[in-house]
């Protein structure tokens, strides 16, 4: 094995004859070599043509940008078939892989697309046109990603656009768009006036093109402003239109050939190195590819020649340098012969030409573009495919091998008639951009082309790549560059990280190259030094020692910018020259070369001084190894700032009263004590007095106290200062502050006077009154309504229409109405005003309202009067309109008896609309049969009528009610009801003794009224639980046949024992209880020990003798014991689930006072 050497990318062919025995066998090969190879540097320039997206439907054109600012170069796909714009990010160089992202879609008939920073945001957008709407549009590349896309129309009236370019015709720093319309036969550009209204102005540049096909936006006349070419297909004509003066609103037109039969393409280029711009077409008509010489550099002369004749229906024309030689090769393709060419430009001979075929038949190649796929410097081909649907990549191989062909092949390691060669000695492991981690293996074979006719392969089986460190080792496939060259090459990816074509290796591994010419012969690769393998080698150079090392912000413009970089390794270059290439201060976006000093150890010392001008620069350092390993430092900021700090004279942070500081932002909050001073420059805190005495306050020429001043560190307010004053300044109010001390921004500039008048930032003080006819609470009116304002200072013209009103909905939605007051008046001239509105007409009788107003001072401070609170009626500016009453009902359960309630019922006015707040009614009159009544409420809406002492008589009677509600509205109410006479109730009795009760008080309670003469009952007793408890009794007297004793009426409050003789009933004429709303429930006292109750019915049903559940009528107290009379006439124990019968009495025992509430 030879010794390794580590001389870095020394490009100097170095023979290593290690056989000298075997001289003649390789000048035998030198000689087929030189014949196989006389034109590797042309024909084996670009490998074949591979697909790299699918699924493109369509490609009509192609645009290449890097979308996403990651240094790789993107694609633009405008696809005809699909109509769509879709956008493929590049997201490696060295291995390139395409994420889709659909930018926009249903784009009937695409026809161009370009790609430039419109809006000057730094990223790339998309601008397309398409004759199905006529249209130019813009599609923005929101967050600079290239992902994230929103479309604006740029005109819509454009035409049938078939060709675009774009470029800064008016110099005011803005992209301007030039579009060839063919519907109008017209070149005009579309002005681009982001910076100012975000528009667009249309300015015709030539409005006599025939069929205009294709433009193209260059300095034509050498004067360093943009003029336009365009070629006018049905002439056969070329055009340039000379930008007069510079400001893209005069042409002038200039022909350059009238003889390009049926030009499609035009192309602009410097062709023959003079620094003058040429120009080049395609003719599908002649199949011709012409060169048409600017030959004085004004575009006054022309001179047209056909470089290649044989290019039928030419679809695309692309013009760069494609072979490194430093002069411009031209691209084309065919849709005929379906193939893509390179012409190669022989330079310095003008007339001679080479034509290059790029890979085998390719159908419809409609769309040709140039690509850095790699980063490695060269040009690849992209070709878009309109009838395959397919995008693909011709590689351009010049710069992926650091060694000349022909004399490496043959230095290298031989066999036969073969040769075997490593591209690199160092290789990165870094998949970043600029980074080479990629490994060209090459290898010569004539017996590998078996197929003259097509391009062979080596299969992947038989090239072996082996870390040597690792063990690992992977495969990969070599492809012949051409048809019958010999030439096999393929690429192999060194990463961290694997993935089927790379090999995964850390630093300083060593990777090795086997091809295995069969079985039992294995030929080691080798690089041009002779090493046997490659080193790895993907660390980045170190940054350290900055200064500045921190964001800063200064007075001084004459920086010095300093770091040390070190690279130990494979150091930044061989040479002075490299290193100072591979080492940038990038200031503002722009590179400059450091002055160096070596510190020895691959370590230098970058310095560079430079003048600034006044403002905010960014910067940082850039450093690569030369294997392109990157390494960058933090992006820091440096501000020159030479201008002392001033009062802002207008807009928007110019001083203002009434604002103050809230949670560190800047609040209009309209106090009246303070003065916000803004100034243009961010203020040195430390620098302000806080007692204000860098400050003095006049208002009409008398000073005012300034009692404070404060600075407040945040973004929104550090370039302001906060004066509080002593006295509260009056409406109006616009002092003048002058500035007699000394402030200073952050730079450390000092202001030493200024002056400047305060804007009034003071919002008017607004009295908002509303009336309507019943004020309390929340206003409510049934006609009219008063808005009246009180301002504490003048009002810019109140009219009729300032106030709107508004309804309320059940979602507490705001909705605007057509509702105009009756009369607007001013009171007081511009500070006081009067709005009056009748409602009594409205279809809607009842509804709440909101009542809006703005209004602005003289000053512009608006003021909104607008608070449709429900909860708060004092400040609230909701009203009620309620226009009518509505009936109420009389409300009787069963036919009324002698002693029946009356109640009248106008719960109907509680909801009358959504948030009716005023629901309640007064009875001012009540007549019943003519008969003034006291009428009874709790709530205002339920009222009762009691019925006489004596009971209603018997039959109809009228009823006459007068009521208002609270918005004043009246009504009578009349109606009748009917008295019908009350069934008595009967108690069933036994002979002996039975315990009883009255469900309802009696209509007499006297006891010889409710057990009357002759009736078999002879003994009534009951228990009195007061007082220790004792027995009441009464006896009928045999000689009066009347009851006499300590009982001498009957009522519901109790239990009663009543001797008897007989089965005789006792039947009683009742005088019922009912518990309506707004009466007060019948209780029962009941006492610790033995009580006598009774059963109480308080329904307005009939009494019967059903009863009611125990546990249901004494739920509001807790009985230990409940005893009853069973049928046997005996006392037994009561279930809580049993019912208790009206007309039965029942002992209970509680263990405590308590009062039960009977349930209705």
């Amino acid at each position: 094995m030879s010794t390794i050497t580590n001389k870095l990318f020394n490009r100097q062919t170095v023979f290593n004859i290690r056989f000298v025995l075997c001289f003649l066998l390789i000048a035998t090969i030198i000689l087929i070599t030189l014949r196989s190879l006389q034109d590797v540097s042309a024909a084996t320039l670009f490998t074949s043509p591979e697909t790299i997206i699918t699924g493109a439907s369509g490609v009509k054109e192609l645009s290449i940008a890097d979308l996403n600012n990651d240094q790789y170069e993107d694609i633009v796909a405008a696809n005809y078939s699909s109509e769509t714009i879709d956008v493929y990010i590049n997201q490696s160089s060295t291995n390139a892989t395409w994420n889709k992202t659909t930018v926009r879609s249903n784009i009937q008939d695409i026809t161009t697309i370009l790609t430039a920073d419109l809006d000057n945001d730094s990223d790339l957008d998309i601008i397309s046109a398409d004759t199905g709407s006529f249209a130019i549009n813009w599609d923005v590349n929101l967050d600079g990603s290239g992902s994230n896309w929103a479309v604006r129309t740029v005109t819509s009236t454009a035409g049938a656009i078939r060709s675009m370019c774009a470029g800064d015709l008016n110099k005011d720093g803005y992209v301007d768009i030039v579009a060839a319309d063919d519907s109008r036969d017209r070149i005009f550009y579309l002005k681009n006036n982001y910076q100012n209204s975000n528009s667009w102005e249309s300015i015709s540049i030539y409005e006599d093109a025939d069929n205009p096909m294709s433009i193209f936006c260059s300095d034509i006349d050498h004067d360093g402003d943009i003029d336009v070419v365009s070629a006018s297909q049905n002439s056969g004509t070329i055009h340039w239109h000379e930008n007069v003066n510079g400001n893209g609103l005069e042409w002038n037109t200039f022909q350059v050939t009238d003889s390009v039969p049926f030009v499609n393409k035009i192309y602009v280029s410097d062709i023959n190195n003079n620094s003058y711009f040429d120009i080049i077409s395609t003719s599908p008509a002649s199949s011709t590819v012409n060169w048409h010489k600017n030959v004085n550099g004004n575009g006054q002369t022309w001179e047209s020649t056909t470089i290649y004749s044989n290019l039928p229906y030419t679809t695309d024309l692309v013009v760069g340098d494609l072979d490194h030689d430093g002069d411009q090769d031209i691209l084309s393709g065919s849709n005929q012969s379906k193939n893509v060419i390179w012409i190669e430009n022989n330079l310095p001979i003008e007339t001679e030409w080479t034509v290059h075929e790029i890979g085998p038949t390719i159908d419809y190649p409609g769309s040709i573009q140039l690509i850095d796929v790699e980063n490695d410097g060269d040009n690849d081909v992209i070709i878009g495919s309109r009838s395959d649907s397919k995008i693909k990549i011709a590689k351009n191989i010049f710069s992926q091998t650091s060694y000349n062909a022909i004399s490496d092949i043959v230095n290298s390691t031989t066999i036969g008639n073969i040769s075997v060669m490593l591209g690199q000695v160092f290789v990165s492991n870094n998949n970043l951009f600029r980074a080479d981690n990629s490994v060209l293996v090459s290898v010569y074979d004539p017996n590998r082309n078996t197929n003259s006719n097509n391009i062979d392969v080596i299969p992947a089986e038989n090239v072996v790549i082996n870390n040597l460190n690792t063990n690992l080792s992977t495969n990969i496939l070599l492809t012949e560059t051409n048809v019958n060259s010999n030439l096999f090459i393929g690429e192999f990816l060194v990463d961290k990280d694997y993935s089927s074509n790379n090999i995964t290796a850390n630093d300083f591994d060593r990777i090795e190259v086997i091809y295995k010419k069969s079985q039992s012969i294995g030929i080691q690769a080798h690089t041009n030094t002779n090493q046997e393998y490659v080193i790895v080698d993907g660390s980045k150079p170190i940054i350290s020692n900055l200064y500045p090392d921190e964001n800063i912000k200064d007075v001084i413009s004459d920086y010095t910018f300093q770091a040390i970089i070190e690279d130990s390794i494979i150091g930044l270059g061989p040479n002075l020259e490299t290193v100072t290439s591979n080492i940038k201060f990038v200031i503002d976006g722009h590179s400059f070369q450091p002055n160096l000093k070596y510190l020895g150890y691959g370590k230098w010392q970058a310095s560079l001084t430079i003048s600034l001008s006044e403002d905010i620069h960014t910067w940082k350092l850039l450093s690569l190894d030369v294997l392109g390993n990157t390494a960058q430092s933090n992006m820091l900021t440096l501000e020159v700032d030479r201008t002392p700090p001033y009062f802002v004279p207008s807009g928007s942070d110019k001083a203002r009263t009434g604002d103050t500081v809230i949670n560190s932002t800047i609040a209009q909050s309209s106090n009246r004590k303070s003065i916000r001073l803004g100034f243009d420059d961010i203020i040195d805190g430390e620098s302000v007095n806080e007692d204000g005495s860098d400050f003095k306050a006049f208002l009409n020429n008398v000073e005012i106290e300034i009692e404070s001043a404060e600075w407040f560190n945040s973004s929104t307010t550090n370039k302001h200062i906060f004066l509080t004053l002593k006295d509260e300044l009056p409406p109006d109010a616009t002092p003048t502050i002058k500035l007699v001390g000394s402030i200073k921004d952050d730079a450390g500039n000092t202001s030493n006077f200024d002056k400047t008048v305060v804007s009034d930032g003071i919002k008017p003080s607004i009295q908002f009154t509303l009336s309507g006819t019943n004020n309390e609470a929340r206003i409510i009116t049934n006609d009219k309504l008063i808005v009246e304002v009180i301002s504490d200072e003048e009002i810019i013209n109140p009219n009729i229409s300032s106030v709107v009103i508004q309804t309320l909905d059940s979602n507490n939605t705001l909705t605007a109405t057509s509702i105009s007051p009756s009369s607007f008046s001013t009171i007081s001239p511009n500070t006081r005003w009067k709005w009056e509105y009748s409602f009594g007409n409205l279809s809607n009788h009842g509804r709440l309202y909101n009542a809006s107003l703005q209004l602005q001072d003289f000053s512009g401070n608006f003021v909104l009067i607008n608070n449709p609170d429900l909860t708060d009626n004092f400040n609230s500016t909701l009203f009620e309109v309620d226009t009518i009453i509505h009936s109420g009902s009389l409300e009787l359960d069963t036919s009324p008896k002698p002693y029946s309630y009356i109640n009248i019922d106008y719960s109907v006015e509680t909801d009358e609309y959504t948030n009716d707040s005023h629901s309640k009614i007064q009875i001012t009159e009540s007549l019943i049969d003519g008969i003034s009544m006291t009428i009874q409420t709790h709530n205002n809406k339920l009222f009762t009528i009691s019925p006489p002492k004596n009971g209603w008589e018997l039959g109809r009677h009228k009823v006459k009610v007068m009521v208002q509600d609270d918005a004043g509205n009246t009504d009578f109410f009349e109606t009748d009801f009917n008295v019908s006479s009350e069934p008595l109730f009967t108690i069933n009795l036994k002979p002996g003794f039975n315990l009883i009760s009255l469900p309802a008080n009696p209509s007499n309670p006297d006891i010889n009224s409710v057990v009357p003469l002759g009736h078999p009952v002879n003994l009534i007793m009951t228990y009195d639980p007061t007082n220790g408890g004792s027995w009441l009794v009464s006896e009928r007297n045999p000689q009066t046949n009347q009851f006499e004793g300590g009982i001498t009426q009957i009522d519901a409050s109790k239990a009663y024992l009543l001797r008897t003789n007989s089965f005789e009933s006792l039947q009683v004429d009742l005088r019922k209880i009912f518990l309506h709303d707004g009466n007060l429930p019948t209780t029962i006292s009941l006492y610790k020990g033995w009580n006598f109750v009774p059963v109480i019915n308080i329904s307005d049903q009939y009494i019967s003798t059903e009863g009611v559940l125990a546990n249901e009528y004494f739920k509001s107290i807790n009985p230990t014991s409940i005893l009853g009379v069973n049928q046997s006439n005996n006392l037994s124990p009561i279930d809580r689930n049993s019912k208790l019968l009206y007309g039965k009495g029942y002992l209970v025992y509680l263990d405590d006072d308590d009062i039960l509430v009977p349930p209705k």
